[in-house]
């Protein structure tokens, strides 16, 4: 059992050997037994020599007083992984929080979609005050139309008109239901003639669904495409105005075929649209 006394000037004595401990007051038994085990092993040495130098510890000329604080300092380090230490060293208790669990570099944040019954209340409320459209569940803003886009969309739909002969009915810039999430509205659709008060035409009745696009173009060659793919509609026709040509995608396989001087709808190849003369 090692003892330890304090003496007037804060030192220890060990073995009647003193061992001075600057600044502290406190007797600390684990110091106390580091302390004992470094004079065991040949690392404690009379501290009246003031070039004592620590055989394993320490690398550079320290004091008698530094000595036995390297020791204590062993000591805090030993003590904090476990309880954490004062800003002096001693070991003092400490509370634990969970830490927050990490996010997966895969994991992506949660997306909260709108049913059409939801998006309707939405406009319902006025909580709506802009032109859009719900695309998988996701309330989508439309872009504004120009007068090149109007004027192109006014032309072919006076053409469809035309020709129609009650073969089918023109809808211009009105929705179309494809399922719970998506409610889109293409620019033109070809669909089963009928009054539709009721219900807005699904893509069994579309024969046809027309997009024009000018700042939108990628857009509507991906999400819309890969919308309208998934809901089978029959024909989708992508009118590009920067590029002056009509990518025309066919179920079932949606290969695209970009047109540039003459189109015909797949389901109405009696009318033939010349795209020089519509761009021109």
């Amino acid at each position: 059992m090692v003892r330890l006394k304090l003496l007037n000037f804060y030192s220890w004595t060990v073995r009647n050997r003193p061992i001075a401990i600057r600044g502290y007051s406190r007797i600390c038994k684990g110091c106390s037994a580091l302390v004992e085990s470094r004079y065991q092993h040949g690392t404690a040495q009379d501290t009246s020599d003031r070039n004592f130098v620590p055989k394993r510890d320490l690398s550079v000329n320290v004091t008698k007083h530094a000595i036995a604080r390297a020791t204590e300092q062993q000591y805090a380090m030993r003590c904090a992984g476990r309880f954490g230490t004062t800003a002096r060293g001693f070991p003092q208790a400490t509370t634990t929080t969970a830490a927050p669990p990490k996010m997966s570099a895969t994991q992506q944040p949660k997306v909260h979609r709108f049913s059409v019954e939801q998006y309707y209340e939405l406009g319902e409320l006025g909580l709506l005050d802009k032109r859009t459209e719900l695309l998988e569940g996701i309330i989508t803003d439309m872009e504004p139309i120009g007068p090149y886009h109007a004027g192109i969309l006014q032309e072919l739909g006076q053409l469809f008109i035309e020709a129609a002969q009650n073969r089918y009915a023109v809808r211009i810039q009105l929705p179309v239901d494809l399922g719970r999430l998506s409610q889109p509205q293409p620019d033109l659709v070809l669909c089963t003639p009928g009054r539709w008060r009721d219900r807005h035409p699904k893509a069994s009745d579309i024969s046809l669904l027309v997009e024009i696009a000018l700042s939108s173009i990628t857009f509507d060659l991906r999400e819309k495409l890969a919308l309208y793919k998934a809901a089978e509609i029959r024909e989708y026709w992508v009118v590009d105005l920067k590029a002056k040509q009509i990518h025309c995608f066919d179920a079932p396989q949606y290969r695209r075929q970009p047109l540039s001087e003459e189109i015909s709808p797949e389901a109405w190849p009696d009318i033939r649209i010349d795209l020089r003369e519509l761009f021109a």
